[in-house]
């Protein structure tokens, strides 16, 4: 009987019940650590991958651990452009990854290869919390851009992703929730394209890109005729 006793204790210690969104606030970044406080165990320390982080806001659904948004590099003092960032707040793991929005030119040609603009909040008319891209990707040299549209919202186990590439959702409902507060933008940013090829499929707990090897992005002036 008391083996058992300690056992459920020890679960509800290792498990305790799901935060909601509400009830966390970001308090501060130190590094790669987000401090975070909460209405019902007081404040925590949060330690990522990630370098240089912003805090976006933090993304929720039904009996899902609430996911951090956030704006970073997955290392320190390394070549790596800033880019989006889902992070658990329960472990601090990274979720997933995706491009900052903005627009990407190609260096030489300085045509526009991808054109996206970013969404967080309740952005869609199911009313819940996401992630939303409206982007418009160079697929080949003949033919015009292509439209998608990419959904994200955090899962139990991993982020639910999901890429539209025909019905596409509209961008103008969501303009609309934005305006009444339900829904931010993330202001995007225009940059030439790195020298490796953009990779535009979400990551999954991409932890460990670091290793990779990259140019420094090429800062676009704001007066280049596109």
């Amino acid at each position: 009987m008391v083996k058992l006793i300690l056992l459920t204790i020890g679960v509800q210690i290792l498990f305790p019940p799901l935060t909601t969104a509400a009830e966390l606030e970001v308090e501060g970044i130190e590094g790669d650590t987000i401090n975070i406080k909460t209405l019902n165990n007081g404040s925590r320390r949060l330690r990522t991958s990630l370098a240089e982080i912003k805090h976006l806001g933090i993304l929720e659904a039904n009996n899902v651990t609430p996911h951090l948004l956030l704006i970073a590099k997955p290392c320190e003092n390394c070549a790596h452009e800033k880019s989006i960032f889902m992070v658990r707040t329960d472990n601090g793991k990274t979720a997933g990854s995706f491009v900052y929005p903005g627009k990407v030119l190609d260096p030489k040609t300085r045509q526009v290869v991808l054109d996206s603009r970013a969404f967080f909040g309740k952005c869609l008319t199911s009313n819940e919390d996401v992630y939303i891209v409206f982007q418009r990707e160079k697929v080949d040299r003949r033919h015009a851009m292509q439209p998608s549209v990419l959904v994200v919202r955090p899962g139990k186990d991993h982020i639910e992703e999901q890429l539209i590439e025909r019905r596409l959702p509209q961008i103008r409902p969501t303009l609309r929730r934005v305006k009444a507060n339900a829904c931010q933008e993330i202001e995007g940013r225009n940059r030439y394209i790195l020298s490796k090829a953009l990779d535009l499929t979400p990551r999954k707990g991409n932890e460990n890109d670091a290793d990779e090897e990259e140019e420094e992005e090429q800062p676009l002036a704001a007066d280049i005729k596109q």
